[in-house]
């Protein structure tokens, strides 16, 4: 039975890279593009442990449930418009448990998210190309979850905008260096109950989001032009 089940795994394997010569998948925050009629659908497996997290700008450390664990499974699709435009797609699956106390965690879905990628810019520049992708897009709850209550809670219960422009200098060998930089514009989020304390305490059921503007390089070394 087993010895079967392995070449079934094989043979499945090998069908698919035979169909596949150009296996591709791309996210938000990636240079990667979709040929204009290409579509990539994927299922993404994140898990995570931490037993310390922030309530406002204090960093707690709470015994009463020892290590929280996050566990989710995301759905993606990405589709070629065309050349040069692509739609991207995401629905995760949550689920958050500890390993002591009383909380109960919660699963369920989590954030639909869709985003506009774009290649703008494309152009030989010295030994490489330069490259710039700006990338619109726009997140918000896919189900009537709690947001007050972290660190269980599946998110943060708020609707988010964001923006972002990828720059990538790419060598002919395959070394690459990029950067991306963006701006998440989230809405307020409402919790049951008209009072919360983060640096200080407040009585309103309504919480401001703040909003983020993250700036990341990146340089890694990508072998596939070389095989």
């Amino acid at each position: 039975m087993k010895c079967s089940f392995f070449k079934w795994l094989s043979l499945t394997a090998l069908l698919l890279l035979l169909a596949s010569p150009k296996l591709v998948a791309q996210t938000p925050t990636d240079a990667i593009m979709m040929e204009k009629g290409q579509l990539c659908v994927a299922a993404i497996y994140g898990h995570d442990t931490w037993d310390e997290y922030w309530e406002g700008t204090l960093k707690r450390s709470n015994g009463n449930i020892g290590t929280l664990t996050r566990q989710s499974v995301m759905g993606m699709f990405s589709l070629g418009i065309t050349d040069r435009i692509n739609v991207l797609g995401a629905l995760p699956w949550m689920k958050t448990e500890a390993s002591a106390g009383q909380m109960v965690g919660v699963q369920g879905l989590q954030d639909w998210g869709v985003w506009v990628k774009a290649r703008a810019i494309d152009f030989k520049l010295g030994a490489g190309t330069l490259g710039f992708y700006p990338v619109l897009g726009v997140t918000s709850p896919a189900t009537n979850y709690l947001a007050d209550y972290l660190p269980f809670s599946l998110g943060l219960g708020a609707t988010e905008a964001t923006g972002r422009g990828i720059l990538i200098y790419e060598l002919e060998k395959g070394f690459y260096v990029r950067a991306h930089a963006g701006y998440h514009l989230r809405s307020n989020t409402t919790i049951e109950r008209d009072y919360y304390y983060t640096t200080h305490g407040v009585y309103s059921d309504e919480v401001d989001m703040p909003n983020v503007a993250p700036l990341v390089p990146h340089w890694v070394h990508w072998c596939s032009k070389t095989i």
